[in-house]
């Protein structure tokens, strides 16, 4: 089986949460099924963002999917291991648990916001890591001394843009481009997707894989949890207030 590179839906229309596919590609692996699609609207993990769940629908049952992982432009979509049949040809539907994804797009989008506005304040800071899921945070380096109101100022000011509903732009970018706008510029960018980038009204660009919204007043209040410093690295964590 050689699937050719999956169309990426979920980055033109972020906020589809039902579409038809084509399936292009089944295997079996251990308890599971893996299918592939002609294109999917189900994000992969990446880029610190948890992957969508959901159903994939034939004529005859639902196909659990679990976990969505991407590998060299293919998108894999492992499903739990039924009786029923599908196989290459089937036309399917497919549906994500919006609730997720909706969750997930908010949080990386905060993480964006609040990444900025620390930027604005604190210029010897590089972004190394960070994780958009349950326990949000993101990673620089070096450590830094932090005042004590750093946290609080950067609460403020990131809840103060939020408010007023700055737009948020995502897009494919060449790193010819992105070396020219963006502020940082990691060493390690995926060699096996398209470059994006994403960029809010009054900041620079930045480098980005994931889905998110189009505008900061859908994330709602955000709170800064704790700036900590470990070793090497200054730790940023960061919550919604109201998920």
């Amino acid at each position: 089986m050689n699937p050719m590179p999956t169309e990426l839906t979920y980055y033109e229309y972020p906020y589809l949460k039902t579409m038809q596919a084509k399936i292009v590609g089944v295997e079996r692996a251990d308890k599971r099924i893996n299918v592939f699609l002609d294109r999917t609207i189900f994000y992969p993990s990446g880029g610190g963002q948890p992957c969508d769940q959901g159903v994939i629908s034939t004529k005859l049952t639902d196909f659990e999917v679990r976990n969505v992982q991407i590998n060299n432009a293919i998108v894999r979509h492992e499903c739990e291991l039924r009786d029923e049949m599908i196989a290459d040809g089937d036309e399917v539907n497919l549906a994500i648990n919006w609730e997720r994804r909706y969750k997930n797009m908010k949080i990386h989008s905060a993480g964006h916001i609040i990444h900025d506005v620390l930027m604005s304040k604190v210029t010897n800071l590089f972004p190394v890591r960070g994780d958009h899921g349950s326990k949000p945070f993101i990673e620089y380096k070096p450590a830094i001394e932090l005042s004590k109101d750093l946290s609080h100022e950067l609460e403020l000011e990131t809840n103060k843009l939020i408010k007023e509903g700055r737009e948020v732009i995502t897009r494919e970018t060449t790193l010819d481009e992105l070396k020219r706008i963006a502020q940082f510029v990691p060493e390690n960018l995926p060699i096996h997707k398209t470059l994006r980038i994403i960029q809010i009204d009054g900041f620079p660009a930045m480098p980005d894989g994931g889905t998110q919204v189009q505008n900061l007043v859908e994330i709602g209040p955000v709170e800064i949890v704790s700036l900590t410093v470990k070793n090497d690295r200054t730790i940023l964590s960061y919550r919604l207030t109201n998920s």
